[in-house]
């Protein structure tokens, strides 16, 4: 038996079109908000990131431990995914728990699927058809133990206590390479210090000068027809 397990809403319905199997799916943007190591302490994390309650709480914690119980399984998992920075941290942290429950054969195959945006930070769709994911299925290719935990590796430096960009030894191999790309991606949500001063963050600076004197809507600062608009839709 395969349990297949994807990363991305879009995918997800192409599969389900185009192939008519069941495919395990937790609605979760991970650039946003709190992450953890440990999936149970994940899961409560962004429960309560996202303020759910009740049902919705449920339905969440439940979605979620379809995909653990799938992880912690000894059946062939196949892992849909594309491109996209948020993808990109839901497949790292799949292979950390799948890692952690089957040390010894942490054995995940991947497909990758879409035309995802350059740097892969900026909108959080990607364009899959159904016959995408039928050829997708041929094309699924077996992820190494060594890759595996490199990218379980990176979910716990990104998830655990130490700056993200910290690492051991500072190479600049691929792993440092993805925490310094996504690292600076963040970095753009913070304020900064400016000699002795705290200063805001890039993103509040976008905002600000995407602002008149007139009143403006989201959508007006959005779709502001500047270099600091253009810039600030590429955030968003």
């Amino acid at each position: 038996m395969t349990i297949h397990v994807t990363t991305n809403e879009d995918i997800r319905k192409a599969i389900r079109r185009g192939l008519r199997l069941p495919v395990r799916f937790v609605r979760d943007n991970l650039l946003e908000g709190p992450c953890a190591s440990a999936p149970e302490d994940h899961c409560e994390r962004r429960c309560d990131y996202w303020n759910l309650r009740g049902r919705e709480r449920t339905r969440f914690r439940s979605r979620f431990h379809d995909v653990i119980d799938a992880l912690k399984s000894q059946q062939r998992i196949v892992v849909w995914t594309s491109g996209l920075w948020s993808d990109r941290l839901k497949l790292w942290a799949l292979c950390a728990w799948r890692l952690r429950y089957r040390p010894d054969h942490p054995d995940l195959d991947i497909v990758i699927l879409g035309d995802a945006p350059e740097d892969g930070f900026s909108r959080g769709f990607v364009h899959v058809k159904p016959a995408d994911a039928r050829r997708g299925l041929d094309d699924a290719r077996a992820l190494s133990r060594t890759r595996v935990q490199h990218m379980a590796r990176s979910w716990r430096k990104v998830s655990g206590r130490s700056p993200v960009l910290s690492t051991e030894g500072g190479r600049a191999d691929r792993a440092r390479k993805d925490l310094v790309e996504l690292g600076t991606h963040q970095a753009a949500f913070l304020p900064r210090v400016d000699g002795s001063k705290l200063t805001l963050s890039r993103i509040d600076e976008l905002l600000f000068s995407c602002l008149g004197k007139d009143w403006s809507t989201p959508v007006d600062v959005l779709m502001h027809r500047s270099s600091a608009g253009a810039e600030l839709l590429k955030l968003g």
